[in-house]
């Protein structure tokens, strides 16, 4: 398993443009489009992208431990999200 990091990802769209934009403009363009996906998760909407998933914000409550005094207490509301890949990733 390999992971991307968004240098790769601006590298690999680049590549597959054949050179046809600038580098800088792609550069532009995934960052934006990660601020806007990371915007809308943050305001807790779902965010769905044809052929790759939807990200789901939700909120969960459960009873852990607290790392800075060791008892147990009960976290409420904490934010998490769910990403649920496209059928056609799973195949």
């Amino acid at each position: 398993m390999k992971t991307i990091v968004k240098s790769e990802l601006i590298d690999e769209t680049w590549k597959k443009l054949n050179g046809k934009v600038e580098k800088n403009n792609v550069d532009s363009i995934i960052k934006t489009f990660i601020k806007i996906v990371g915007r809308e998760i943050k305001e807790g909407n779902i965010v769905k992208i044809e052929g790759l998933g939807k990200f789901c914000p939700y909120y969960k409550t459960y009873v852990g431990k607290d790392i800075s005094t060791g008892k147990e207490r009960k976290f409420e509301n904490e934010k998490h999200i769910r990403f649920i890949p496209s059928s056609k990733l799973k195949t």
